[in-house]
């Protein structure tokens, strides 16, 4: 959709005229990228990539799909409508019923939030101080053990990563293992993000041996990338992500 419909001068003027066009890399931030898309596929049964979700000033979402084609594309909906005809129908509607629009999501938004919060360890009170609230932002603990049994399962113990080619960096997953491998005992203060929210030991659910395993498989990739194809040696940074199993080849575009 980039080269199909962003880059098209008649999409960018009614984009930049009656929108504000947001670019989100769902391997940057896999948190938004899992609302939004929890969004599109309660409304329409399924979701992928490219995400397109269309949201009020606060940030709530009102309408959104994955591919809509652009000006002259051979490979046209179903339906028969572009993304212009979207884009204008999105447009006459928020001006006409605005009101409208924002209870919409206000109440869309409300459910989304109910669905989130079944099966987890926060309260659903009001947060009153702040114990309450480091309550409410507790992890589920229960998920810990089954996170880590996930990256382990997929770690590749030859080149470091997690799965096949491609390979993405993820940082937030990185983050996680790293805050895992925190947990083990260094002789120095200190506790993690995990730890303080939940108020629970970690090493009781993980266990100890996992968690160094766990920190021990985010540095290793670490070190795969800093030595790999993926970092730019010369400006500095890191691409997108590699081709190769091996961080070898670069897909050449800098994040």
């Amino acid at each position: 959709m980039e080269r199909e419909s962003f880059a098209h001068p008649a999409i960018a003027s009614v984009l930049n005229q009656h929108f504000i066009p947001m670019k989100l890399d769902r391997e940057e931030r896999p948190d938004i990228d899992r609302i939004y898309m929890n969004y599109v596929q309660a409304i329409n049964g399924s979701g992928g990539w490219p995400l397109n979700v269309f949201l009020t000033p606060d940030l709530e979402p009102l309408f959104g799909g994955t591919y809509f084609p652009g000006p002259g594309s051979t490979t046209l909906a179903a339906t028969g409508v572009t993304f212009e005809d979207i884009l204008k129908k999105m447009q006459q509607v928020w001006t006409t019923q605005q009101d409208r629009c924002r209870q919409s999501a206000k109440e869309i938004t409300e459910q989304l939030k109910a669905f989130a919060q079944e099966g987890t360890l926060a309260p659903k009170q009001p947060k009153q101080d702040q114990d309450n609230r480091d309550e409410a932002d507790a992890l589920e603990l229960d998920l810990l053990e089954e996170a880590y049994e996930y990256f382990q399962h997929r770690f590749d113990s030859e080149f470091a990563g997690f799965g096949r080619a491609p390979k993405f960096p993820t940082p937030v997953n990185l983050r996680f293992l790293l805050q895992l491998g925190a947990q083990v005992p260094s002789g120095e203060p200190g506790s993690s993000i995990i730890d303080r929210a939940s108020g629970v030991e970690v090493l009781d659910i993980v266990g100890e041996e996992e968690c160094k395993k766990a920190g021990n498989m985010a540095l290793r990739t670490l070190e795969a990338m800093a030595l790999g194809g993926i970092k730019d040696q010369i400006g500095q940074g890191f691409a997108r992500y590699s081709v190769t199993r091996d961080w070898g080849l670069p897909h050449f575009e800098k994040m």
